[in-house]
């Protein structure tokens, strides 16, 4: 895929201390914004909070685009210790916010 068969759109959550869902779901519709088409695929880097499984993130998204592929990782090191855990997201670091991408195919080319 390029540039020429997808264009991504760039967000990011607000927090994501008690609550996954509100702020997923306001991010998304920022990075949305003036986009008619239906996203495709969804590529998410939520932050390591204990407290949230990972599965969290994913029915966030879930809930947002259905049935819409969503790939990612969370953000950690070698040691599962949520102190040195960040993302980042244009040149800046975040402990506990969620950058993402979405994807809306243009068109789809088979070679």
């Amino acid at each position: 895929m390029t540039s020429d068969d997808v264009r991504f759109r760039t967000g990011i959550t607000e927090e994501l201390d008690e609550s996954v869902d509100i702020p997923v779901k306001a991010a998304f519709d920022k990075a949305t914004t003036g986009i008619s088409e239906s996203p495709r695929l969804a590529i998410i880097f939520p932050p390591l909070i204990l407290k949230n499984a990972g599965d969290a993130y994913v029915n966030a998204w879930q809930k947002i685009i259905p049935n819409v592929p969503v790939f990612g990782s969370i953000a950690t090191d070698d040691a599962i210790i949520s102190k040195f855990s960040e993302t980042i997201y244009n040149g800046k670091n975040y402990k506990t916010v969620m950058p993402f991408m979405i994807g809306v195919f243009l068109y789809w080319r088979c070679k």
